[in-house]
């Protein structure tokens, strides 16, 4: 519909604006599922080797970032980081993510089923939940906001 185009066009999801747009080709709709196969095929791949979770409604989900970047993203963990100091957040993180200022940590409850993968973190030392696609403010709502920078020397 116009109306999932649209919403494509503002979140910037291209596939799903194609997928939209096929719907108004004649003899596209094969070609539609061809290509929705195409993409879980991808997104098997992408993941394989991963433990397939549901995130159940009302789960608390944590994510590490800045004050105005990086409060959404692929990964969050479960693990309750207001329990850490810091220091220990940051090096958490991992050194595979040397954007992230790890200045602040999200707290998250899901607001409905979500499918994700389980893994152990790259680089870091919390338990991760990749959300394919990333979380975002329908899925996930913030509940708690925690500025590290309030806490200096930790």
């Amino acid at each position: 519909t116009f109306v999932d185009m649209w919403n494509a066009i503002k979140s910037g999801d291209w596939g799903a604006l194609a997928l939209c747009a096929m719907a108004f080709v004649p003899g596209a709709g094969t070609a539609g599922k061809l290509m929705k196969t195409g993409l879980r095929t991808a997104e098997k791949a992408a993941y394989k080797g991963l433990e397939k979770v549901t995130i159940k409604k009302g789960t608390t989900l944590y994510r590490i970032g800045g004050a105005n970047s990086f409060r959404h993203g692929e990964s969050y963990t479960t693990e309750r980081l207001s329990m850490y100091t810091k220091n220990e957040i940051r090096a958490g993180t991992g050194p595979l993510n040397p954007g992230n200022p790890a200045n602040t940590v999200y707290k998250f409850k899901a607001t409905r089923d979500i499918d994700a993968y389980y893994r152990t973190s790259k680089g870091g030392y919390f338990p991760e939940i990749v959300i394919p696609g990333g979380g975002d403010d329908e899925m996930l709502k913030e509940v708690m906001r925690i500025d590290l920078n309030l806490y200096p020397g930790t």
